[in-house]
């Protein structure tokens, strides 16, 4: 397992899309957690999957989910908005460094998670090729729609992930294109394409309470008093997290090779909170409802 961790970071694209710099971290944290532990040096996080997730009929499954799911035991993460920044930095064989940056907005609520990229926009209406992948601006929305040889398909780096949990904890993972009015529900099989990796509680929280827990405390200076760094390092690897308390959420997330070849980094920062009647999962039933099926060649 240790070569696994090993070979998919040394063979990591240099272009790698956001919806597979997000799931690195989880990818890397799984394999290394796999590993036996060593005394000298403890294991590091391990975000792992939950893909155990009800799948409904077709026809069901194009319902609009409730808009106010009531929150279970299982969901009682505090509400919250957030400004979340991915980093990463790669220094290749060449010795080139390559670093990639993107924002998205975070919007928690009982039963809801709400991640939205946010993107450059203008008033104007402008059209960016990139990789045989159309990106269309209308009136500051990015249309999450990308051509390939004539084909529609749906382009996972725009697209806002509406995640929503049903009392019974069952999740659903739907992907809404608000230049195109459309939601696209994503089956579990289908997760991997989409960047998400089946955890309400990695994408609720950016790592799972339980796992942040797991890990040893560290002691810091300057760190905030309802919140807590933990940290461990095994084989060359890192994984350090600030957590909160009072917010369930890190607030803070470090990982990489001891060596500096490379290095991610996840910072979440509070935002005023949505108005109740503005949260935007309340103003898509007059958006398409439309299946990952729909646009399989």
């Amino acid at each position: 397992m240790a070569a696994d961790a090993a070979t998919f970071f040394t063979l990591e694209s240099t272009n790698m899309k956001p919806t597979e710099f997000c799931m690195a971290l989880s990818l890397l944290a799984a394999i290394c957690h796999a590993m036996p532990l060593a005394l000298a040096a403890p294991g590091v996080v391990a975000m792992t999957a939950d893909t155990n997730v009800n799948v409904q009929e077709r026809a069901a499954r194009n319902q609009a989910p409730n808009p106010s799911v009531p929150a279970s035991v299982a969901d009682a993460l505090p509400a919250l908005d957030a400004a979340v920044v991915y980093e990463s930095r790669t220094v290749t064989h060449a010795g080139v460094t390559e670093t990639r940056t993107f924002r998205n907005r975070l919007i928690r609520r009982p039963g809801h998670v709400w991640m939205e990229r946010v993107l450059p926009g203008s008033g104007a209406t402008t059209t960016t090729n990139t990789t045989n992948a159309a990106h269309v601006v209308h009136a500051g929305h990015v249309s999450a729609m990308a051509e390939t040889g004539g084909h529609r398909h749906v382009d996972f780096d725009t697209a806002i992930q509406h995640l929503s949990r049903s009392a019974d904890g069952a999740v659903r993972a739907d992907y809404v294109d608000r230049a195109e009015r459309q939601v696209v529900f994503v089956p579990p099989t289908e997760y991997s394409v989409s960047g998400f990796d089946g955890s309400w509680d990695n994408a609720a929280s950016m790592v799972a309470e339980k796992t942040v827990m797991a890990m040893p405390l560290v002691v810091r200076s300057g760190t905030p008093a309802d919140a807590e760094w933990h940290a461990e390092q095994r084989r060359g690897w890192y994984n350090r997290v600030l957590w909160s308390k009072r917010l369930q959420i890190a607030l803070l997330v470090e990982s990489g090779k001891v060596d500096g070849s490379v290095s991610r980094r996840t910072t979440v920062a509070l935002l005023p909170a949505t108005a109740e009647a503005a949260l935007p999962w309340k103003h898509l039933d007059q958006y398409t409802r439309k299946e990952f099926d729909d646009f399989m060649d």
